[in-house]
């Protein structure tokens, strides 16, 4: 059994290699882009690469529903070209204040369009209004804010249409392979039919792509966490279904519900599977799909994987398997870039 996880996740590496080529811009001009989290700069950089230079704003380890911009972060921001936004978190609406005439694309909750693109967000697992948590990282939302994004750059540089739409297209296509491996390991793991407790609203869109019901939510927001009431509910609902998973995030991690997501894990006997919402040490959407479908197949494969406490000292044989793979992957696209440089 141990062999065949490993594998899996040599398979999830390669693929991740597979989709780490850079290819050279037909020329020079880069443009600046100030992004307010990492999974979102994520789909930028991998639908422009070549063409654009990401400036993440979020700093790392911060909780970005709690996060204050200082007046010196929104001063060093004078010199971006284009502002990407997820029309969340209100330290964007702080910065477009200041730049009112910058470029900028961003969501408008109230008609559910990005920029005009109309995205798919989902309602909150207790059908009460919409989830606009980590909707960016539905497949087809990402690529939806890569064409929006495509219309910024043809405004600024209508000279370099046809280049612009030729990357979106290729984008594009690593959006359908990656909607075409989400439903071979949703068919594979039956996960289809099977019942989901996720920690936080955002993972309700990692979870969406595999049909799979989902029974709750443990934060429901920031210091809103479910009652004692409603942690009974849940539990009696997973115990009684033999396909169930409990899929948490690095978000829900920040919030203190380590011991409660412990607790309904061992009661309720299901597994716990832990994915990057925020993207740390991810600078491409792709790759941290492919990472998070790498630790629902993990987890799924694995012993259940409960922490202890919040300090991770329960990491499991799978989450160091891919540290080490990780690490390989980085150095081989390292040497592989170096190269490319000399050739070109």
């Amino acid at each position: 059994m141990y062999i065949k996880r490993i594998v899996i996740l040599y398979v999830f590496i390669i693929i991740l290699l597979l989709n780490s080529v850079v290819y050279a811009a037909p020329y020079q001009r880069r443009f600046k882009v100030g992004v307010s989290i990492q999974s979102l700069g994520g789909i930028i950089r991998d639908a422009y690469e070549g063409v654009v230079e990401i400036i993440y704003i979020l700093p790392e380890g911060a909780e970005p529903h709690s996060y204050q911009v200082t007046p010196d972060v929104i001063q060093s921001l004078g010199d971006v070209d284009i502002f990407v936004f997820t029309g969340h978190f209100s330290f964007e609406y702080k910065i477009l204040e200041s730049y009112p005439n910058k470029p900028h694309i961003t969501l408008d909750i109230e008609d559910k369009t990005y920029n005009g693109y109309k995205v798919h967000l989902l309602k909150y697992p207790s059908g009460e209004g919409y989830n606009p948590h980590g909707y960016w990282l539905y497949p087809d939302n990402a690529y939806l804010i890569a064409k929006a994004f495509r219309d910024i750059l043809v405004e600024l540089d209508p000279s370099n249409i046809e280049y612009y739409n030729r990357l979106l297209n290729e984008f594009k296509m690593r959006i359908e392979e990656l909607k075409d491996l989400y439903r071979e390991v949703s068919i594979k793991y039956n996960l289809n039919s099977s019942l989901i407790l996720i920690g936080f609203p955002a993972e309700e869109y990692i979870v969406e792509p595999f049909n799979a019901s989902i029974v709750g939510v443990i934060v429901k927001g920031p210091g809103q966490i479910i009652t004692p009431e409603e942690t009974n509910k849940i539990v009696s609902i997973l115990s009684k279904s033999p396909n169930k998973y409990i899929i948490s995030s690095d978000i829900a991690s920040k919030m203190g519900v380590f011991k409660l997501l412990n607790d309904i894990s061992r009661m309720s006997e299901s597994k716990v599977i832990y994915v990057n919402v925020v993207g740390a040490g991810f600078d491409s959407y792709i790759e941290l799909m492919y990472f998070n479908l790498g630790m629902i197949v993990g987890g799924i494969e694995s012993n259940p994987y409960i922490l202890s406490d919040g300090s991770g000292g329960g990491l499991n044989i799978i989450l160091l398997t891919f540290v080490v793979l990780l690490i390989i992957v980085v150095i081989v696209e390292a040497v592989y870039i170096y190269l490319l440089s000399r050739v070109y």
